[in-house]
């Protein structure tokens, strides 16, 4: 499953359990590997997604450790958490653009 899909399917998660979180996210402290400041740190989720048991992976919340049922390497595993926290800012990033626009119409 590629990064923009898991991506996508946590933007879903997030769309029907928190609506609006995008707004609530801080894009200069955004950091996909630390718990305080990543997507559900940054929305104080942690005891929900647990709770619903939601794969943090495969949601694109958090690095997977095995692909393939092959363990990555730590250049391999610091690359992907690199790659969701550019995804994760280009989306949220697109959201904002959205409504500001659609701000502007009105």
């Amino acid at each position: 499953m590629n990064i923009a899909w898991r991506v996508y399917k946590g933007m879903c998660w997030l769309d029907k359990h928190s609506p609006n979180w995008w707004k609530k996210i801080n894009l200069q402290t955004l950091n996909i590997r630390n718990q305080e400041t990543c997507i559900v740190g940054q929305l104080r989720l942690f005891g929900t997604i647990r709770h619903l048991d939601v794969g943090l992976a495969g949601h694109g919340f958090d690095s997977r450790t095995y692909v393939n049922d092959k363990m990555l390497s730590d250049y391999e595993f610091g690359m992907e958490y690199w790659y969701l926290n550019t995804e994760w800012k280009r989306q949220i990033q697109l959201r904002l653009d959205d409504a500001n626009q659609t701000k502007e119409l009105a």
